[in-house]
């Protein structure tokens, strides 16, 4: 982005897996990058990324931060039992950044969508810290897949669908979708919702499995790589997770010299 540390007015981390309670992931980051701005995590699942982008856009649009840093980055494989087929299998580590600035109008983020229904909270869950010495089922993922994917069926399409309208922009216009990389299933059923294609639906999540809040940021990495997003295009991110919790991005791209 060619921006140096110093610029940075804001860091937000999305993450489930930090390293402490506290301080926060974003702190220690602003410290190893040399940074003196503001940082705090955010912690909503695997929504975590589409979150704290939808937050970092406030910051930016309300001209409270000029430059905000927005990372989702996670070590899944701390949390999983390895003897639980039905969780471990599912999930990786990974972590994506990106960096929003202030751009015309017409481009950046048009309308979002977010949503909580704590009622679900059991569905998915880790019951205590990480690094608390409690009983080591209590320190794992417990997922209920049948409700959860019932409820990402459902949830996933309805998202997008509601952040579209809410710029009054069709699904037709959508130019990539980029959902959270959890199942196929799933992201099939969203994108027959929206009336998308599979050419416009990108999916990578053969290659490292659920990265929870870093999955939606590394599609979008690859998706750049791959020459699959272009200045002008109309970029549609959702996640879902744990909470239960969901949110939406429409997005136009602007990168008018790359």
């Amino acid at each position: 982005a060619k921006v140096t540390a110093d610029q940075v007015d804001l860091i937000i981390v999305a993450t489930c897996t930090g390293d402490h309670r506290f301080p926060s992931t974003a702190s220690l980051l602003q410290n190893r990058l040399g940074s003196t701005c503001a940082a705090f995590d955010l912690g909503a699942a695997c929504s975590g990324f589409v979150y704290a982008l939808n937050t970092a856009a406030q910051f930016v649009m309300a001209g409270s931060a000029k430059t905000v840093l927005v990372v989702g980055a996670e070590i899944m494989t701390r949390i999983l039992d390895w003897n639980d087929r039905t969780t471990c299998v599912l999930f990786g580590d990974g972590a994506g950044a990106a960096v929003l600035q202030r751009v015309p109008e017409e481009y950046g983020v048009l309308g979002i969508d977010m949503g909580s229904d704590g009622s679900g909270g059991e569905l998915l869950k880790v019951e205590c810290s990480i690094t608390q010495g409690e009983a080591e089922s209590r320190r794992y993922i417990q997922q209920n897949g049948r409700e959860v994917y019932r409820f990402a069926v459902n949830k996933l399409g309805e998202s997008a669908l509601q952040a579209l309208q809410n710029c009054d922009i069709d699904p037709s216009e959508i130019d990539l979708f980029v959902p959270h990389q959890a199942n196929v299933r799933i992201i099939d059923a969203a994108a027959k919702k929206l009336g998308l294609p599979s050419e416009k639906v990108f999916c990578d999540l053969e290659k490292y499995g659920n990265t929870s809040a870093a999955s939606v940021p590394i599609a979008l990495y690859e998706a750049r790589q791959q020459n699959r997003i272009k200045h002008d295009d109309l970029i549609v991110m959702v996640g879902f997770g744990g909470g239960l919790t969901w949110a939406s991005c429409v997005m136009k791209w602007y990168a008018p010299l790359q």
